[in-house]
C-alpha cells in the first residue's frame, strides 16, 4: 500500500485541480473531468478503487489539509480568511487586520482592498480564480462570525488619533508607519497601537525631519505676522482630534495666492489627489469628509444657508446621518469634526453661526518681485516641507507638555482651538502673541458681519452717540426705517424686513453678533395687560466710558424669547 501512495502522491496536484470540477453544474464538465482523472491515476497503475482505499486508511485532517483534493473552494476561502484577525469600531462595522510583507494593514470587510487580498491569497494557493459568489458568502460568514462572536472593538481613524495623551499621525506610506507625538518627543513608530484606514486618493506624508523651526514656511505664504500666527496655530491644530475644529477663510482677490496657500495648508498635515475641490451640497460635503480629514474648497462665491449649517456641523464634529440608498431602515453616517479651508475673492461667511467658529484671513496681493512659475514654487516647498513637518510636529510635543497650564479666562466659540493654541503659542511666537491676532481677529470679523447684514447695522448706527434705546418692536422698526443713520441707506435695500416682526427675526439671529461689537440686544414683555413685546439695547462701550451700569427699566426678560446676553460656547 505505501507504493500505491507514493504513486498517488506523485500525481496529488493534478488530483487536486481535477476533483472539485465533479461538483460542476456546467454541462459535460464532470464527466470530463472523471475521464481525466481516470486517465491521470492510469498513469501511476491507480484507479478509483485505489484512490479510495488510500484516502481512507490515510485520511488528512480538516485542519491541515491545504492541498487536499478534497477541499471545496468555499472551504479554501475561508480558511485562508481566517489568517486574517478581525474587530468591530463603534458603528459595529467589521474591519480586518492583515500582515502583509511584514507590516499591519487595516481595512473595512467591505471594501475592495479585502476582497483584492481575498483573492490573491487563493490565486497563491490554488493557482485559480474563485467565483464572486464564493467570494462574497465567505465575506458574509466572516462577518457574521465577527459579529456574534465576541470580536475586539478599535476605533479606526482617517490620518490622526489620539490615545493616552499621545497623538499618532499616518504617513501614509507603504509600510502604514505612524508619527507618535508626546509631551517627550515625537518619533517613527512602525505598528501604532491605533488603527487607521486607507481612502482613494490618499498620498504619503514625507518623513519629518528634525532641526527645522515653523518660519522655514514664510517665504512660502504671503500673509502679515498676526496671521501667520492665526495659520501655525490652525495647523497645529490639525493634529488633534475628537474636538471642534475652527473654519480658516482665505479672502482675496487675484493675484493673491488663495488657492496655492489653501492647497499647500492641506498637504502639510493630510496631502491628497484632489488638492481642491468645489463647495457642494450638504450630502456631498459629509461624503467628502468621510474620505478626507482636511477639507479644501476653492473659490467659494455663495454659502448657501444649509451648507453654512453643514459646515459647522462638521467642524463642530455633530455629524450627518441619511438613509442608506437601497435600503429601508439603515443610514448612512459621518461623525467627528474635520479641519475645513474655504477661500473666495470676498468673505461669503454672512451667517453669525459660522462666523463663530471662523478664522478669516484678507490675502494682501502678492508683491509682483515674489513671483514665481509653479513648478519652482512647488519643487521649493516639497524639498523644504520634512523640515516644516518637523516643526509642527514640535509645536505639537510643546504644547502636549503645557496642556495643563492656565488658559484665557475670556474663551471664544472654538474655546479647544484656543486653549491648544495657547498651549503651543510660546513654541512659534511670544507670549500673547496668538491671543492678541485672534482677539483682533475675531473683531474684525465681527464688524464684517455686522456691515454685512442690514438690520445689524443699521441698529449699530441707531447706537452711535446713545448708550440704550428701548421701545417696541414697532417702534425701532419705525426709527430705523424712517430716520436710517446709515451711510449706504441699508432701509432701502430689497433685504429690509417689510414689518415689526420679520425685524425681531433678524435682530434675534444677529444678537450674539452685536454683543461681541458691544451692542446688547434684550426682547421682553412690559407688565401691563397688554402684554406688549418691547426690545431694550444698549451700548455696553458708552457705559463703560461713562462708569454706569444698565439702568432697570422694569422689563422682565422672557425665557421664552431666548436668552439675554450670554453666547454659547462649545
Amino acid at each position: 500500500m505505501s507504493e500505491k501512495r507514493d504513486a498517488l502522491m506523485s500525481v496529488i496536484d493534478q488530483l487536486a485541480k481535477l476533483l472539485p470540477l465533479l461538483a460542476s453544474d456546467k454541462v459535460g464538465e464532470v464527466s470530463n473531468a472523471a475521464s481525466r482523472i481516470v486517465h491521470v491515476l492510469g498513469k501511476v497503475r491507480l484507479d478509483w478503487h485505489d484512490l479510495v482505499e488510500i484516502l481512507r486508511q490515510d485520511p488528512v485532517p480538516a485542519a491541515t489539509r491545504n492541498s487536499s483534493p478534497f477541499e471545496s473552494d468555499q472551504e479554501a476561502l475561508a480558511r485562508l480568511a481566517a489568517s486574517a484577525t478581525y474587530f468591530l469600531n463603534s458603528e459595529r462595522d467589521v474591519f480586518a487586520d492583515i500582515t502583509i510583507n511584514g507590516h499591519r494593514e487595516t481595512w473595512p470587510l467591505a471594501s475592495a482592498q479585502y476582497a483584492q487580498w481575498l483573492m490573491h491569497a487563493f490565486w497563491k494557493d490554488k493557482e485559480r480564480i474563485p467565483k464572486d459568489a464564493q467570494l462574497k458568502e465567505t465575506m458574509r460568514l466572516v462577518k457574521a462570525h465577527a459579529l456574534f462572536s465576541g470580536a475586539d472593538r478599535h476605533e479606526v481613524h482617517l490620518r490622526v488619533a489620539e490615545l493616552d495623551e499621545r497623538i499618532y499621525l499616518d504617513l501614509g506610506d507603504d509600510s502604514w508607519r505612524a508619527v507618535e507625538i508626546c509631551a517627550g518627543g515625537w518619533r517613527i513608530v512602525q505598528t501604532p497601537p491605533v488603527r487607521f484606514r486607507r481612502t482613494a486618493g490618499m498620498l504619503p506624508l514625507p518623513l519629518p525631519v528634525r532641526g527645522g523651526t515653523v518660519d522655514e514656511l514664510r517665504p512660502f505664504v504671503n500673509l502679515a505676522d498676526a496671521d501667520f500666527m492665526l495659520v501655525v496655530a490652525f495647523l497645529a491644530d490639525m493634529l488633534r482630534v475628537g474636538r471642534p475644529h475652527p473654519v480658516l477663510y482665505l479672502a482675496g482677490g487675484e493675484g493673491t495666492a488663495k488657492s496655492t496657500l489653501t492647497r499647500l495648508l492641506g498637504s502639510l498635515i493630510d496631502p491628497h489627489r484632489l488638492k481642491l475641490r468645489g463647495l457642494p451640497n450638504v450630502r456631498d460635503l459629509f461624503v467628502a469628509a468621510h474620505n478626507q480629514a482636511i477639507i479644501c474648497f476653492d473659490n467659494i462665491s455663495l454659502i448657501t444657508p444649509e451648507v453654512s449649517d453643514g459646515l459647522c456641523r462638521l467642524s463642530s464634529g455633530v455629524g450627518f446621518a441619511k438613509r442608506k440608498n437601497y435600503t429601508d431602515g439603515e443610514e448612512f453616517g459621518v461623525a467627528g469634526a474635520h479641519p475645513i479651508i474655504l477661500n473666495g475673492i470676498e468673505n461669503c461667511i454672512d451667517r453669525p453661526d459660522l462666523a463663530d467658529r471662523a478664522i478669516v484671513l484678507n490675502l494682501p496681493r502678492v508683491d509682483p518681485e515674489r513671483r514665481r512659475s509653479e513648478s519652482d514654487f512647488w519643487a521649493t516647498f516639497e524639498a523644504a516641507r520634512p523640515r516644516i513637518l518637523g516643526a509642527i510636529l514640535d509645536i505639537a510635543v510643546h504644547g502636549l507638555a503645557n496642556n495643563n497650564e492656565p488658559r484665557a479666562p475670556q474663551l471664544a466659540r472654538v474655546a479647544d482651538f484656543q486653549g491648544w493654541a495657547m498651549a503651543c503659542e510660546t513654541a512659534f511666537s511670544k507670549p500673547g502673541g496668538f491671543e492678541s491676532a485672534f482677539a483682533a481677529n475675531i473683531s474684525a470679523t465681527v464688524e464684517g458681519l455686522i456691515d454685512g447684514e442690514p438690520v445689524a447695522k443699521a441698529v449699530a448706527a441707531l447706537m452711535l452717540g446713545r448708550s440704550t434705546w428701548q421701545g417696541t418692536a414697532a417702534e425701532l422698526f419705525s426709527e430705523l426705517t424712517r430716520h436710517d443713520q446709515t451711510e449706504a441707506r441699508v432701509s432701502r435695500l430689497p433685504t429690509w424686513p417689510r414689518d415689526p416682526a420679520r425685524l425681531s427675526k433678524d435682530l434675534r439671529a444677529m444678537q450674539p453678533t452685536l454683543a461681541k461689537g458691544g451692542i446688547v440686544v434684550e426682547f421682553g414683555k412690559a407688565l401691563d395687560r397688554r402684554r406688549t413685546r418691547l426690545v431694550k439695547i444698549w451700548n455696553t462701550d458708552a457705559e463703560a466710558s461713562h462708569g454706569q451700569d444698565s439702568p432697570d427699566n422694569g422689563l422682565h426678560i422672557d425665557e421664552v424669547d431666548g436668552p439675554r446676553t450670554e453666547i454659547p460656547r462649545e
